[in-house]
C-alpha cells in the first residue's frame, strides 16, 4: 500500500468520523459507520488512533469535502469556459516569451522531470519555478509543479496550480493531475461522489446496508491497490 493511498484513506475516514460527530449522520446509523471506518482503516492498513502515523499521513489544514468543492469547481469551469462571457475587460497578459526563453524553460522543466524521477520534489519545484518564470503561460510547467506539490502531500498547492494551468489554458484538462490522480480516481467511483453529493446537498449519510451492499464500495479496497506500484 503507497503513502498517497492511504492518505487518501485518512482524508475518507476524518470525513466519516466528522459526519458522525457533527450530527449528519442519524444517531440510528452512527454504530454502522463507526464499523464501516474500522472495516476501512483496516483494510488499508490506517490506523487513526496512530499519532505518528497521523502526522505523516495527514493533509490538513485540506479536507476532504474542501477538495472535492475544489474538484467540482473546476470541472465546472472546464465545461463553461468556453460558453463564459466575461463581467469585466480581460487582464492584460503577459509579454509573449523570445523562442531563447522558451528554450531555456524547457530545459528546466527536463530538469524538474529528472529531479522528480529521483524523488528531490522541493528541488523540482524550483525547476518548474524557474520555467514559469520565463514562459508563465505555459500549462504544463504548472500541471508538473502541481504533481510535485501533489507527491509531497502539498494538495492545496496542487491545486493553486491546477487552478492556473486552466486559467492559462481552459482547454487544459487539469483535472487529470490533481492530487497527482488520486481525487480522479476517487471521483470515477460512482458510488463515493454520490455519497458526497449527498452529504453537501444535506441529505445524510447512506445507510449502513447501501454501505456494505454497494459493489463499487465494497471493492475499494481493490481499486486502489492496484495502482500500488504506479510511479
Amino acid at each position: 500500500m503507497s503513502e498517497k493511498q492511504q492518505r487518501l484513506v485518512l482524508s475518507i475516514i476524518d470525513f466519516l468520523d466528522q459526519s458522525i460527530q457533527d450530527g449528519t449522520v442519524k444517531q440510528d446509523d452512527k454504530e454502522g459507520l463507526e464499523i464501516a471506518v474500522q472495516c476501512i482503516g483496516e483494510a488499508f492498513g490506517v490506523d487513526p488512533s496512530n499519532e505518528e502515523q497521523i502526522n505523516r499521513l495527514s493533509v490538513k489544514p485540506a479536507t476532504l469535502p474542501t477538495i472535492f468543492d475544489v474538484f467540482l469547481k473546476t470541472r465546472d469551469r472546464l465545461g463553461s469556459g468556453s460558453q463564459s462571457i466575461p463581467a469585466h475587460p480581460a487582464p492584460v497578459e503577459p509579454p509573449k516569451p523570445s523562442s531563447e526563453d522558451k528554450a531555456q524553460a524547457e530545459k528546466f522543466k527536463q530538469e524538474g522531470n529528472a529531479l522528480m524521477s529521483s524523488k528531490q520534489y522541493d528541488r523540482a519545484i524550483e525547476a518548474y519555478d524557474k520555467a514559469i518564470d520565463l514562459d508563465p503561460l505555459n500549462p504544463i510547467y504548472y500541471s508538473n509543479r502541481a504533481a510535485a506539490h501533489s507527491s509531497k502531500g502539498d494538495h492545496l498547492s496542487a491545486v493553486g496550480d491546477a487552478e492556473k494551468a486552466i486559467e492559462v489554458d481552459t482547454n487544459f484538462m487539469a483535472q487529470q493531475m490533481m492530487a497527482n490522480g488520486g481525487m480522479e480516481q476517487l471521483m470515477s467511483n460512482p458510488s463515493v461522489a454520490n455519497m458526497m453529493e449527498r452529504v453537501r446537498s444535506g441529505g445524510g449519510m447512506p445507510s449502513m446496508e447501501e454501505l456494505m451492499t454497494d459493489p463499487t464500495l465494497s471493492g475499494l479496497a481493490s481499486q486502489f491497490g492496484a495502482g500500488a506500484g504506479a510511479p
